[in-house]
């Protein structure tokens, strides 16, 4: 089941996937994507697990490397997806994210 209309990210030159159509929304699936898109200062990682769904800018120190492995390499996403969105309105309402305490993105 697609839930946000996944499609391949052409552009991307790791495994990521792109939500959406307007804006960028991207499934993170490997490690070298995770590492490209927590470089980038305006955006925010949505990740999606199995008790909630959270957005975090990508400075947050609750995005990890070490949960994105546990999460989505070692149980391939059964437990846990990331994305990587560049607005924050649009990763908010388009997973149904709640704003991390930690970091508190605006």
């Amino acid at each position: 089941m697609e839930i946000y209309g996944i499609s391949n990210h052409n552009g991307n030159k790791g495994n990521g996937k792109e939500v959406g159509e307007d804006k960028m929304n991207i499934e993170i699936l490997g490690e070298e994507d995770f590492k490209h898109y927590k470089a980038i200062r305006d955006g925010y990682f949505v990740i999606i697990d199995t008790t909630r769904r959270l957005i975090h800018t990508t400075g947050c120190s609750d995005v990890n490397i070490s949960s994105f492995r546990v999460k989505v390499l070692e149980n391939t996403g059964k437990n846990g997806r990331y994305y990587f969105t560049d607005d924050l309105v649009e990763g908010r309402e388009t997973f149904r994210a709640e704003k991390c305490k930690n970091c508190r993105p605006k």
